[in-house]
């Protein structure tokens, strides 16, 4: 399931052509920690999906599919 996770996160990402570095520096996180998040090593807490959902401007990326 967390490499599930990851893949939505990189390809939401990749769809708005933002950069992995581009990402964590919008959620004030280190580029590193991020990765861990795309590569399904650890998961983002509640707060940071939100923020991620808005950034991406994907209105399902937290709440339908993580």
């Amino acid at each position: 399931m967390q490499a599930c996770y990851g893949k939505i996160l990189k390809n939401a990402r990749k769809a708005r052509k933002k950069t992995q570095e581009q990402v964590a520096e919008f959620l004030n996180i280190s580029t590193a920690a991020y990765q861990t998040w795309e590569a399904g090593t650890y998961r983002a807490d509640e707060y940071s999906l939100l923020e991620l959902e808005k950034y991406l401007e994907d209105d399902n990326l937290a709440i339908n599919y993580l």
